[in-house]
This record gives C-alpha cells, sequence and structure tokens, in this order.
C-alpha cells in the first residue's frame, strides 16, 4: 500500500470515490485506479459498481466483488450513495 501520512505520522490510505466514473465499468476502473496508485476504492451504489440488494442477498457477490478487486491490489474501504457531496461549496438547493 501507498499510505499518505499526515504531519503526526498518523497513515491512511489513499482511495478513489467511482461515482464520477459510473458509466466506466468496474473492472475497468479498478485497474486504472491501481495503475494511478490508489489503495482502495468508495463504490458508488450505481453503475455496476455497488448493488446494495445484491450485496444484501447474495454473500458471494461481495466476495467476487473484494476478490476482483485485490486482484489490481486494491480494497473496498467505504459504499457511498451520496449525490450532495458533489456540490462543494455550492448552496444546497432543489436542484440537489
Amino acid at each position: 500500500m501507498s499510505l499518505w501520512s499526515d504531519r503526526d505520522g498518523q497513515t491512511r490510505p489513499v482511495t478513489l470515490f467511482t461515482g464520477q466514473w459510473a458509466d466506466v465499468p468496474l473492472a475497468q476502473l479498478a485497474k486504472k485506479a491501481a495503475t494511478w496508485g490508489y489503495d482502495g476504492l468508495e463504490l458508488a451504489c450505481w453503475g455496476d459498481h455497488f448493488d446494495v440488494g445484491r450485496a444484501a442477498s447474495d454473500q458471494n457477490y461481495c466476495v467476487a466483488l473484494q476478490e476482483m478487486l485485490a486482484s489490481h491490489g486494491l480494497e473496498v474501504f467505504a459504499v457511498s450513495n451520496h449525490l450532495v457531496g458533489q456540490a462543494v461549496c455550492d448552496h444546497i438547493d432543489e436542484r440537489h
């Protein structure tokens, strides 16, 4: 892992949120993220990145997903279903 260290010596994994690339198949994005130097992914709950319903009902789905990411040296650090977070420093209104 290429962990990031802060000034106090605490290390943290460097992760990528996949929501911006929901149109890219997860297997393809995982390969790219690994070459970009990321330690893992924060999976978006749309596109083919993470199916919450399937994860709740099929343990093999989660195992296969973790194995695919591990084949690229990646881990899952978070699952996310937010869109409002894309409005950084913007006034939140009815469009969000």
